[in-house]
């Protein structure tokens, strides 16, 4: 390879690996083992967000305006509601379950910055990421999971194969990379702001449990957050040149 694949070069390759590749998928997986489904759910979007925010100014040169920092404390309000109205319930562990969330989304918010800073072309990353990704993981699951993969009913193999293969680990880079690669930035802002109840009602309607109010207060305020954080002030109009120059 000579140090290169696909143009992007191996170091650049490595970093993106490590940071969007099975290390990811394997914190942000694991804390759900320890930690309640909300926390991964709203956790992990607000550490993308802040990590975002902090890498954005430093690698990109993207000013970090009064209102970011605004709309990240009330993220922050909304994670303490979170955690606060739901304490006694979270068991002995949650606090290692919300750090591997934590640590998922911040190493997934420095992979969209190195994206956007690399200038990563969208078919090209995405093969190289995912067979990068595939290298590493191939041997370790046949090291470690060999018995319940050949135990496993084939549908459900298969399921996994459409849903974290392709969707997760192909479809889903391929959208995110065109996203960094096309969006104007203050469109790109805005994405983030439905995760947290897109995410929750999904959940919801997939394991038939309705959100605690904990979870609901502390989604809505972590939307407002998101809100606050993109120039979108309830009470106060925002033009959309005032928006990407807070990104700029």
């Amino acid at each position: 390879m000579r140090g290169k694949t696909f143009d992007i070069p191996f170091r650049r390759l490595s970093v993106l690996v490590l940071l969007g590749g099975p290390a990811f998928g394997l914190f942000a997986v694991s804390g759900y083992v320890h930690a309640p489904l909300s926390h991964g759910l709203l956790f992990a979007p607000v550490a993308v967000f802040v990590t975002g925010t902090i890498l954005g100014q430093l690698l990109l040169q993207e000013r970090i305006c009064s209102y970011r920092l605004t709309g990240v404390a009330i993220m922050f309000a909304g994670l303490a509601t979170l955690v606060g109205l739901d304490l006694g319930g979270l068991g002995a562990n949650w606090v290692k379950g919300t750090a591997m969330f934590v640590l998922a989304g911040t190493m997934w918010g420095g992979y969209t910055v190195l994206l956007r800073l690399w200038q990563i072309p969208m078919i090209q990353g995405t093969l190289t990421v995912a067979s990068g990704s595939a290298i590493i993981a191939v041997p370790l699951l046949g090291v470690t999971a060999s018995e319940t993969l050949l135990t496993a009913p084939p549908s459900v193999l298969a399921l996994q194969v459409v849903m974290q293969g392709l969707v997760g680990g192909i479809l889903s880079v391929v959208a995110l990379i065109g996203a960094v690669r096309t969006l104007p930035a203050h469109v790109a802002a805005l994405l983030p702001v439905f995760t947290p109840v897109v995410a929750l009602g999904i959940a919801s309607a997939l394991f038939g449990t309705l959100p605690k109010t904990a979870e609901i207060l502390g989604a809505l305020i972590i939307v407002v957050g998101f809100v606050v954080s993109v120039g979108h002030v309830p009470g106060k109009r925002w033009s959309p040149a005032q928006t990407a120059a807070g990104h700029s």
